[in-house]
């Protein structure tokens, strides 16, 4: 799902039973003289089932020892809808495009529960349970495209500009539980929260690329590149038994960052289909993270 690493998955670097299911359809045709275009609708499943049980013995100072057992249940479920089309001009020795835009649609299940105990000298000490449950949705579009014009006025001269733009967005809910009991201490510690998160990604990517030939095997190649990605995340918690705001454990991310590339540089063609080149590159980066 697109949460990715700014949600939290208990199941994350756990091996369990995976169950999965792949279907699509796919449409290629060729009616416009001179372009090729296809278009695909694919849908994916995929299930995670885990199981883990372990019991530890660990001996201690003083010839004592301490004993862990616990136990971890864990089931994830996701679909995912996507659909990708493709526009291709054929014959690109003069001009060149390309154009593929896609939107996917994910859905995603988690649940975990977790117990586990511990004991010195067969003398319980501490218990613990803790659970946990998510559901999440996204949306993800994204569009690329290639063209620009070659070989015009001079063999080798060429003039390309390659956009890409990528939008994501994002909502989830969440319930965690926690509870360990010091029984040696007579206390306990619980934690009952419910989460609203939400988040949005913005990637626009404009690339511009000029080739000058000069002399046999030689040629001056220039590059402009701007990049800016937008990354907000946000995540609201509430206490699970009165529905009273929890500030401590909720969170809010809002990162900028923003890429402007310069190249310049010489390019001498070698005989074994090597190039030699000479030049430079500028890079300015700044980047804003609240």
């Amino acid at each position: 799902i697109f949460y990715g690493d700014e949600e939290y998955d208990p199941l994350q670097g756990k091996s369990g039973l995976n169950t999965s299911a792949q279907a699509g359809v796919n449409y290629n045709t060729d009616r416009i003289s001179g372009y090729s275009s296809t278009a695909s609708l694919s849908y994916n499943y995929l299930n995670k089932d885990i199981k883990e049980l372990s019991d530890r013995q660990s001996f201690l100072p003083e010839n004592s020892s301490l004993r862990s057992k616990n136990s971890f249940t864990g089931a994830q479920g996701s679909h995912s809808l996507k659909l990708k089309s493709e526009f291709e001009k054929n014959d690109e020795d003069k001009f060149q495009f390309y154009i593929t835009p896609s939107l996917q649609f994910q859905s995603s299940l988690i649940s975990s529960i977790s117990e586990g105990s511990n004991s010195i000298d067969e003398n319980a000490a501490t218990n613990s349970l803790s659970s946990y449950s998510s559901r999440s949705n996204s949306l993800n579009f994204g569009l690329e495209m290639q063209t620009g014009v070659r070989n015009f006025g001079k063999e080798g001269r060429y003039l390309l500009f390659n956009p890409e733009v990528q939008l994501k967005g994002g909502r989830g809910t969440s319930a965690e539980s926690t509870r360990t009991d010091f029984l040696s201490q007579g206390a306990a510690e619980s934690l009952d929260l419910l989460y609203s998160s939400n988040s949005s990604y913005q990637k626009y990517d404009l690339h511009l690329a000029y080739c000058e030939p000069l002399v046999e095997k030689l040629s001056l190649h220039a590059s402009l590149r701007s990049l800016y990605t937008a990354k907000v995340v946000g995540k609201d918690a509430v206490n699970a038994l009165d529905s009273s705001p929890n500030d401590y454990y909720s969170s809010y991310t809002d990162t900028r960052n923003t890429t402007f590339e310069e190249n310049l540089y010489l390019e001498y063609k070698l005989k074994d289909r090597s190039n030699l080149s000479l030049g430079a590159v500028a890079r300015h980066i700044r980047t804003n993270t609240y």
